[in-house]
């Protein structure tokens, strides 16, 4: 199999180009820093319509750039198959599990819609993903 990268295809035109910008900058610095910036300017035509039609998954990436290169270097089965591992391997009190729920959460949903807006993704593996990460 290949990694998110390599199966990524865009959704549609880049609806709001400032927007898309201003999170390629930040995200062009990030990779540059972390040594990633081939992945993302293999991957930025399938992210751009997303991340401009979506504050809310542009607002993951810049906050969580290591989490996106993670999950766009990764293959999307495999990273799936980690965040429920880690999900379920949580333990502890409810109010020391909030933060690294959200972030595991935060995780899945950037994966699950670029695997899915990229078409990478089915319905059905989408619905599956998030309902295995209900249950785990």
């Amino acid at each position: 199999m290949t990694n998110l990268t390599q199966r990524l295809t865009p959704c549609g035109p880049v609806v709001d180009a400032p927007a898309a910008g201003r999170l390629h900058e930040r995200l062009v610095e990030a990779a540059a820093e972390g040594g990633w910036g081939e992945t993302l300017a293999a991957a930025w035509p399938a992210l751009a319509p997303v991340f401009a039609a979506s504050p809310y998954l542009a607002g993951l990436a810049r906050r969580r750039p290591a989490q996106l290169r993670t999950i766009l270097e990764s293959e999307p089965e495999d990273r799936l198959d980690a965040i429920l591992t880690e999900t379920a391997a949580l333990s502890g009190p409810p109010d020391a599990l909030k933060a690294p729920l959200r972030v595991l959460k935060a995780e899945l949903h950037l994966l699950t819609a670029l695997a899915d807006l990229g078409g990478v993704w089915d319905l059905d593996a989408v619905t599956g993903a998030l309902s295995r990460f209900a249950d785990a």
